[in-house]
């Protein structure tokens, strides 16, 4: 039986699921991603958004 995934529990996000999240389209997320402004983590050969950094983006703080 194959396990379900549940997006609205998961600690990270695809950047396409966080564009979503955040009302942005998927090429502006990937933007963010990319100059550094949307902090997100490499697991593997995935590129995943930690939900916190949704947050951390509205409230204004950087990314480390």
């Amino acid at each position: 039986m194959k396990a379900q995934y549940d997006k609205a529990n998961a600690l990270t996000l695809t950047v396409e699921d966080a564009a979503k999240e955040l009302g942005i389209s998927k090429y502006l997320a990937w933007k963010l991603v990319i100059k550094g402004q949307l902090r997100s983590v490499k697991l593997g050969d995935l590129r995943r958004v930690p939900r916190a950094a949704l947050t951390e983006l509205l409230d204004g703080e950087k990314p480390n």
